[in-house]
């Protein structure tokens, strides 16, 4: 009886993690410019996409810009994606203060990534890392509008 209990919870654990068609996951992108006053917020999950502007400013309300489900096969595409995406070997900070990567002065930007169980927030200040530009590239697929994808290139 002890082993086909064992048995049991491991098929179920193999299932919800490795046997789903469509893991949950969430994307959180906090894209902040500070002289405006303002930080543009993208949030994805396995079901919707929704962009926020949020104001810095009290007489300023908070804006819902872009708001919208996602079909199976843009799900699909984000889980695709994040099942090969090096989560485990990002680091949780980078600036620009050692390199010559560097993205347009100013850019602030903070992800948390949560899918397989993992959990993940990477702060990035004025520093290109190709890795998250790639996440910011399918995500910039499902936004229509020009102004609101998400601007990450190297300065020249």
């Amino acid at each position: 009886m002890k082993n086909i209990f064992i048995l049991l919870l491991l098929v179920n654990n193999y299932y919800n993690n490795c046997g789903q068609v469509n893991p949950k996951f969430s994307i959180t992108i906090w894209d902040t410019n500070s002289s405006l006053g303002y930080t543009i917020v993208y949030h994805i999950n396995d079901d919707s996409l929704k962009v926020n502007r949020n104001s810095g400013f009290e007489d300023d309300k908070n804006r819902i810009l872009l708001q919208r489900k996602l079909t199976e096969n843009e799900s699909k595409t984000f889980s695709k994606f994040l099942s090969s995406f090096p989560i485990d070997s990002l680091k949780s900070k980078y600036n620009a203060d050692n390199t010559k990567i560097t993205v347009m002065d100013g850019d602030q930007k903070s992800v948390q990534l949560q899918f397989n169980n993992k959990i993940k927030t990477i702060d990035i200040y004025n520093y290109y890392q190709k890795d998250l530009d790639g996440l910011f590239q399918v995500i910039n697929k499902y936004i229509p509008d020009k102004g609101l994808k998400i601007e990450f290139d190297v300065a020249h």
